[in-house]
């Protein structure tokens, strides 16, 4: 049977012999011969006649063109593809609009300075922006104004009263995520409810009962408007995010604070 030597350069194939052997007859080994190197190419012809060269051994052929070509990764799976274009997405996209909220240190918390310390260093330690502050007491006409919404429900009374027996202190807090982030640190309304289900939270951890529950926060953008507007009447919201929000956005987002 006839001896095929193949040999692969810059994409050539080059062919040997007399005779094509018979379908699905396994080739034999093939011995080097010396006219197979003007097969090879140039560069390869000229790499066997230098001393040291690399040859095959008699009776091993040329390792497959395939194992010659360089390496490539495997296709990551859809889930990780999708995973991964999303975080190169969030990556290069431009920050977020800050989002503004009123917090509230009830009376019953600013009566103890540790409480009120705790909750100041909550407020730190999640990276709100004070945009501003302020510590006020309000009156009964004030309490009344602030909670018309309630008027004439059971707790309506009892909170006008509480809300208007002793300093308190309020913030503006900006945040991407202020107002739901606020009212998860907050934890729920009902302070027996908080205990159970968010015990690390402030109400959870200094509330006393549903009226004397430490803190308010607002429940929506309409809602931290209005009460912004109401705490801080001085305060323009349309041209804090024309003038300041930018440059706050703009801080939050740099790694460096030396011009912030």
């Amino acid at each position: 049977m006839a001896l095929w030597t193949l040999a692969v350069d810059q994409g050539r194939i080059c062919k040997e012999g007399r005779e094509e052997p018979s379908r699905g007859s396994p080739l034999p080994a093939a011995s080097p011969s010396p006219s197979s190197s003007s097969c090879k190419g140039p560069a390869r012809a000229a790499a066997a006649r230098q001393p040291g060269a690399t040859r095959p051994r008699p009776g091993l052929a040329w390792p497959p063109l395939a194992s010659r070509l360089p390496c490539r990764r495997p296709p990551l799976p859809a889930g990780q593809r999708v995973l991964v274009s999303r975080m190169r997405a969030l990556r290069s996209a431009p920050p977020r609009a800050l989002q503004l909220t009123l917090a509230v240190i009830k009376p019953d918390a600013v009566a103890h300075p540790l409480f009120l310390q705790a909750v100041h260093e909550t407020i730190v330690n999640n990276r709100f922006s004070i945009v501003k502050s302020k510590d006020l007491q309000w009156s009964r006409q004030d309490s009344q104004r602030f909670y018309q919404e309630h008027s004439g429900r059971f707790f309506y009374q009892r909170l006008v009263e509480f809300m208007s027996s002793g300093p308190m202190r309020a913030y503006i807090l900006a945040h991407e995520e202020a107002i739901s982030l606020w009212r998860s640190l907050m934890g729920p309304t009902k302070v027996f409810r908080a205990q159970h289900t968010a015990p690390k939270s402030i109400r959870g951890t200094f509330g006393l009962t549903d009226t004397r529950n430490t803190v308010h926060g607002s429940d929506s953008a309409e809602s931290a408007s209005r009460e912004i507007a109401f705490f801080f009447p001085e305060f323009s919201e349309e041209d804090w995010y024309r003038h300041e929000e930018p440059q706050l956005r703009a801080c939050n987002g740099s790694k460096s604070e030396v011009d912030c």
